[in-house]
């Protein structure tokens, strides 16, 4: 029998469409059936992160496999292992981990700002305090642990970013999700309805293996891990976890020598949450068995 050439297109455009999870539309991009481009922004230092996350045999069992960084004109690109490959029709859900989004440097200003004011409002009117609706000026930092609190990651240590279903559509907003119970809902959709004990118990124990995985490794153990996500895939058969986006992954501050990834973040403590987004992901997924 031929191969029916319109599935198979059909297919990969899905699968496409898939990898924009990883990041923002547009910068993900398929290099060959095995591999993807991401877009390089200025600054960033992913290359170094997934040079030194290699030559840990832990880490890189984390994260998809790193095939060297090119030019094309003046944009800078990584080629990465496309996770996509093992799988048919997949299921793909994208959850951001950790007890915050942002690097220390980039809140450690007091500037009051206007901007961020209006920003917050829109976020949350009912935040504001009667000082701060006053003078109409907040910090960075503030800004930020509002948005934070608004979403799951202050309580849970990661939020859902992104979902998508070989079969349907999900049908709440997913920026809205701010409690145990949407995320739970979402974590049923994801599983597609159709999803049995056995797949179930695999993907728990990717999670699991994941986990003690940066646990144990020297990479994890020596850099914050901040605006990565844990990338989830299954097909109603195989399932995966691994951690994709090392963008924002630097050394902790001076002074500290290695990470634990549970502590509560305090400035300076360099504390990103991740592995306690992981406890709670794995606590969430086990409350179906």
């Amino acid at each position: 029998m031929k191969p029916n050439l319109i599935d198979e297109e059909n297919e990969k455009e899905k699968k496409a469409e898939f990898i924009q999870l990883s990041g923002h539309k547009g910068t993900c991009k398929t290099a060959s059936p095995k591999t993807i481009y991401k877009k390089l922004r200025d600054g960033n230092n992913e290359t170094s992160a997934y040079l030194k996350a290699m030559e840990d045999d832990l880490a890189k069992r984390c994260i998809p496999k790193f095939y060297g960084d090119l030019k094309d004109g003046n944009q800078a690109y990584i080629e990465l292992e496309n996770l996509m490959q093992y799988f048919k029709s997949p299921n793909v859900m994208d959850i951001k981990l950790g007890c915050r989004t942002f690097e220390e440097s980039e809140v450690q200003s007091t500037t009051l700002r206007e901007d961020l004011f209006q920003k917050l409002v829109k976020l949350d009117p009912n935040c504001c305090s009667e000082e701060e609706i006053r003078d109409k000026v907040v910090t960075k930092l503030r800004y930020m642990q509002v948005r934070e609190k608004i979403s799951t990651t202050s309580k849970l240590a990661f939020r859902i970013e992104a979902v998508h279903s070989s079969s349907s559509r999900y049908s709440q907003d997913i920026k809205k999700i701010s409690n145990s119970i949407q995320v739970l809902d979402c974590f049923k959709f994801f599983l597609n309805k159709a999803h049995n004990k056995k797949l179930l118990e695999n993907l728990i124990e990717k999670l699991k293996e994941l986990r003690r995985n940066v646990e144990e490794s020297d990479f994890f153990q020596k850099h914050q891990i901040i605006g990565s996500s844990l990338l989830l895939i299954h097909d109603g058969s195989n399932c995966g976890a691994w951690i994709i986006d090392l963008a924002h992954a630097t050394p902790p501050p001076e002074g500290i020598e290695k990470l634990n990834h549970r502590t509560s973040w305090k400035m300076g403590n360099g504390e990103d949450g991740i592995l306690t987004g992981l406890d709670n992901i794995i606590r969430l997924f086990r409350s179906f068995l």
